[in-house]
């Protein structure tokens, strides 16, 4: 998460699965809800958003300067 306290991304998942509907915004509007998910949709969502990811493709070298 955006302050570190949840490791992994797993982790991340879970916590927004399993948040207390309880915990309210400065508004006293419900913030989040749970979502709920099952294991296989946690591991699915999780391997979407991995899918989202990738390395940026290598930077070719630059040409030689002229002599």
């Amino acid at each position: 998460m955006h302050n570190g306290h949840l490791a992994t991304l797993e982790d991340v998942v879970r916590h927004y699965s399993e948040v207390s509907p309880d915990r309210l915004h400065s508004d006293a509007l419900p913030l989040v809800r749970p979502l709920a998910l099952t294991a296989d949709q946690s591991a699915d969502l999780v391997a979407f958003l991995r899918s989202l990811s990738v390395d940026a493709p290598p930077r070719p070298s630059p040409p030689p300067l002229c002599p």
